[in-house]
């Protein structure tokens, strides 16, 4: 139901839903928005945590440039990006 008055009055699902929302920028920059945290970090890959999973981002000289509560700005050559699902 609730996803059915989202659509109704088209309203933002990534704010509503709480889920996850990324800009990506080719291979070589990764903003991502709405996270839980980072659980993993190392230049090969990084662990992000979301309210529902986990996103693993793959690939040489990664960086976090950025990071606060609500955004991560991730730069160098991505290779990969995959979601597991979570608990609840």
């Amino acid at each position: 139901m609730r996803r059915s008055l989202i659509d109704l009055f088209e309203l933002p699902k990534d704010v509503i839903l709480d889920l996850p929302r990324l800009t990506v920028l080719g291979r070589e920059q990764l903003m991502i928005e709405n996270h839980r945290g980072i659980a993993h970090f190392d230049a090969g890959c990084v662990v992000v945590g979301f309210r529902r999973g986990q996103m693993r981002i793959v690939g040489q000289d990664l960086r976090i440039t950025s990071i606060d509560d609500e955004e991560i700005l991730l730069n160098g050559s991505i290779d990969s990006i995959a979601f597991s699902p979570g608990r609840g």
